[in-house]
């Protein structure tokens, strides 16, 4: 069985785009994550972003 990506997926759109578009998607997410998580969970909600890099 093949598995085809949805073309219009965020990980589709990302490896379709320049390298530092990824980067600032990643930078956003984290910054996010550091002003809406409670300071005990900023180090996971900032290293969850990090896959979309």
């Amino acid at each position: 069985m093949k598995f085809k990506m949805s073309e219009n997926s965020l990980f589709a759109v990302l490896l379709r785009a320049p390298w530092w578009i990824s980067f600032v998607v990643m930078l956003v997410f984290a910054l996010a994550a550091s002003a809406l998580l409670p300071r005990e969970y900023v180090p996971f909600g900032v290293m969850g972003a990090f896959p979309s890099w």
